[in-house]
């Protein structure tokens, strides 16, 4: 097996990588085949070194390599014809990625055949290709990188390409392009697979955090209903005591204090702690937990809020968004003069509305449009509008931030 072999084959299994994650990008896995998902990638693998070294001919292989990366989309969601489209996209970002390479290494390279030094710049111009693919059409965008950290991304596959062209101008041995070429692939995608580690390991954070949330409000809000269920259980056990009562008022045609009495009963009865019954316990539980968490430490509050039962809404994201607002705005109401938040969320017309305003201390933390909060604990400095934006953009709604000399507005539209 000669030099050049052996950097095609590696280049080959890195390109299987750029593949996956091309397909990540574009379309859903199926969780339970994804030993499938495995066993097509190594089917393609061999099947396109086979036929690179048995055909010759072009056009026969880019069928071929289509046929092959069709067969690879069985393990993911969506319709035969849209499989069949992204694999002849990703073939044509490859071929093009080929042909650009190929072009480049052949004006600085003295040497004939430069085919396998070339397809390193394929794999690597493939998975520049893919990061910038991920941008427009990720489905998920929870992975998806901001600008800055592609850039960042990009310096390292640009500077593997740059010390490839160094050492061909060197006039180095074929062993010594090898060992180059096979180490810098190997820092590139370690940097890549870092990346996405570091990505997945802070979505599962922010999950966590948010279920921590969730699981203190459901247990503030049994923790509530078990108080109600005492105060309920204690009116039955009276119940006789408080029938002569009323009883003996009426008979004595006492209507005010008569009043009175059943007004202190209704009152004792009543969950007055509970502000939303819209029926989705995951949204009332939070809500709840947050208003009355709001009730107990500011000096004024206005809360206005009315869900319909059927509301067509992600509760997991709904919850991120109402979670982060109203404890970013009792954090900031708690540390001014005022201590103000006013609540609206109402559902008019198919749009969903959440309106949140708080006083704060007239000291506005913003950098390059992130707003820095309150919090004592830093490193959460920001993440809340963040993961609110965030969200917002996932659910296809607009954000509004905006404030005043005393006063901070968030306003929320999502569409329903």
């Amino acid at each position: 097996m000669t030099t050049d072999q052996v950097i095609v084959a590696l280049c080959n299994l890195f390109l299987l990588f750029v593949i996956w994650q091309f397909y990540k990008d574009l379309l859903t896995p199926v969780k339970e085949l994804n030993k499938v998902r495995w066993i097509t990638g190594i089917f393609w693998y061999f099947g396109t070194l086979f036929l690179s070294e048995l055909l010759h001919s072009p056009v026969v292989n880019i069928i071929a390599s289509v046929v092959l990366l069709s067969v690879m989309t069985i393990p993911y969601h969506g319709t035969v014809l849209k499989k069949i489209l992204i694999a002849i996209m990703v073939e044509a970002l490859n071929a093009a990625c080929d042909c650009v390479s190929y072009y480049v290494f052949s004006l600085f390279s003295d040497s004939g055949d430069i085919y396998a030094v070339s397809f390193v710049g394929t794999v690597i111009l493939a998975y520049i290709a893919e990061i910038v693919v991920r941008q427009f059409f990720k489905h998920d965008r929870e992975t998806k990188i901001e600008w800055k950290g592609v850039i960042t991304l990009l310096i390292i596959p640009v500077s593997e390409l740059v010390m490839m062209y160094a050492i061909i101008r060197s006039g180095a041995g074929g062993l010594c392009i090898a060992v180059a070429i096979i180490c810098g692939l190997v820092a590139c995608f370690s940097a890549f697979y870092m990346y996405d580690v570091i990505v997945a390991d802070q979505i599962s954070k922010l999950h966590e955090q948010t279920l921590k949330k969730q699981i203190d409000s459901y247990k503030r809000e049994l923790d509530q209903i078990e108080k109600t269920e005492r105060r309920i259980e204690g009116i039955r056990h009276d119940l006789r005591h408080h029938i002569i009562e009323i009883r003996s008022l009426l008979n004595t045609g006492n209507e005010s204090a008569l009043s009175d009495y059943i007004d202190k009963l209704e009152a004792d009865m009543a969950d007055d702690r509970k502000i939303v019954h819209s029926g989705r316990y995951e949204v009332d539980s939070l809500i709840n937990y947050m208003i009355n968490e709001a009730q107990s430490t500011l000096k004024e509050t206005d809360i206005r809020i009315s869900l319909p039962q059927d509301i067509n809404v992600e509760l997991y994201q709904l919850n991120v968004i109402l979670g982060n607002l109203l404890e970013n705005a009792i954090e900031a109401a708690r540390l001014s003069d005022e201590q103000y938040m006013g609540v609206v969320i109402e559902v008019h017309r198919g749009i969903l509305y959440i309106e949140v305003s708080n006083s704060y201390s007239g000291v506005i933390n913003e950098s390059k449009g992130i707003y820095k909060s309150s919090k004592s604990y830093k490193s959460s400095h920001g993440l809340g509008l963040q993961n609110v934006e965030r969200m917002v953009r996932e659910m296809k709604g607009d954000i509004e931030i905006k404030y005043s000399e005393n006063m901070f507005y968030v306003n929320v539209m999502i569409y329903l």
